[in-house]
């Protein structure tokens, strides 16, 4: 038992003011009635069980009387307030229990499996078919916050489903009576439940809220990353930061007007311990886009910082990936990652 459990269990004895002199006259008392029943010998028994026993309830209370008073100098009366405040005697318990809560980087590279991500669920992809037929350009900021970008905000994936869209679409460059003119379209969307938990930027006009349930809809092509792997797709449980595009094209055509702004990287992966992971590409020869701009790199390039260090991505490369994103993610962990986030973000979006 532990001290405290002694003292529970004892806590009605208390010693009275006359505690040894009672004893002493039951003791005598014992005696005299040994002596009428018969024999020195009982005497000399009923006189050591009745020292005995006197010297182990003494040393009870007294043990009980300490446990007592060390319990009382752990609390300490608030004079000022008549309450009793509660000395942070377990400062050191809950200062380690904030650091198992912080991820701590010291420069090496760490492996994508080991990092502490929230337990996902499996879900069941399509097989798709539809194939997209388009160049696709490289993350660059200045384009895709700048012009793809509506909606920021840091969300937990809480379900994910599909949808299947039908269209008749007349050809007007067609003769009516081709059998041309009418052309048949399907298409599969991937909708993405989410639950906001903070919101970088939105566009005036737009109704998004810290706490809002939030869905966002993507076309799913052949080339969709999200159905190649578990580290581009987004999963249940995880959370991401995600720059999202509005279109009021599909208000009242599909279930959501919103869709990620580029899913041809992995989105930005929070760990459970204040990790931020990001892709960030080093071009082998300079990038001219149409403007005549040129990049060295893409990607969220300028969250690289002295406190950035690269990930292993092991568990990709397990699932039979080998080139595509090795050492092209990184993790930061400090605190101003959030800070540097929203200062990139005000920075292109506006």
């Amino acid at each position: 038992m532990n001290k405290e459990q002694i003292q529970k269990a004892f806590s009605y004895i208390h010693e009275s003011e006359d505690f040894n002199e009672k004893t002493i006259k039951l003791m005598k008392e014992k005696v005299i009635e040994t002596k009428q029943i018969g024999g020195k010998r009982n005497v000399k028994r009923i006189l050591s069980v009745g020292l005995a026993t006197a010297a182990c309830l003494a040393f009870m209370i007294l043990a009980i009387s300490r446990v007592m008073s060390e319990n009382q100098k752990a609390v300490v009366p608030n004079e000022s307030s008549g309450q009793v405040a509660s000395v942070a005697t377990d400062t050191s318990v809950q200062e380690t229990g904030r650091e198992k809560d912080t991820l701590k980087l010291d420069g090496t590279p760490v492996n994508y499996s080991t990092l502490n991500f929230a337990e996902t669920e499996n879900v069941k992809y399509l097989d798709v078919t539809d194939t997209m037929n388009a160049d696709i350009l490289p993350f660059l900021t200045a384009n895709v916050l700048a012009n793809a970008t509506d909606v920021v905000i840091k969300a937990t994936i809480s379900d994910i489903h599909f949808n299947g869209y039908s269209y008749v679409i007349n050809d007007p460059d067609v003769p009516d009576d081709s059998y041309k003119k009418t052309l048949y379209v399907s298409s599969n969307t991937i909708v993405y439940e989410v639950n906001i938990d903070k919101v970088y930027y939105k566009k005036e006009g737009l109704s998004v809220s810290v706490g809002d349930t939030f869905y966002i809809e993507d076309p799913l092509w052949t080339e969709s990353c999200c159905l190649s792997d578990s580290v581009f797709r987004l999963n249940i449980n995880r959370q991401y930061l995600l720059p999202v595009h509005y279109v009021p094209d599909k208000e009242g055509s599909w279930e959501s007007p919103y869709s990620l702004s580029y899913n041809y990287i992995p989105q930005i992966e929070c760990t459970k311990d204040g990790g931020y992971v990001f892709y960030v590409l080093e071009f082998k020869k300079e990038f001219v886009e149409h403007a005549g701009n040129t990049y060295k790199q893409a990607g969220w390039v300028e969250l690289k910082n002295e406190d950035t260090v690269s990930v292993i991505m092991d568990q990709y490369e397990e699932e039979g990936h080998k080139e595509e994103l090795t050492g092209r993610m990184f993790i930061r962990a400090d605190d101003d990652f959030e800070s540097d986030f929203q200062s990139l973000i005000d920075k292109w979006c506006k």
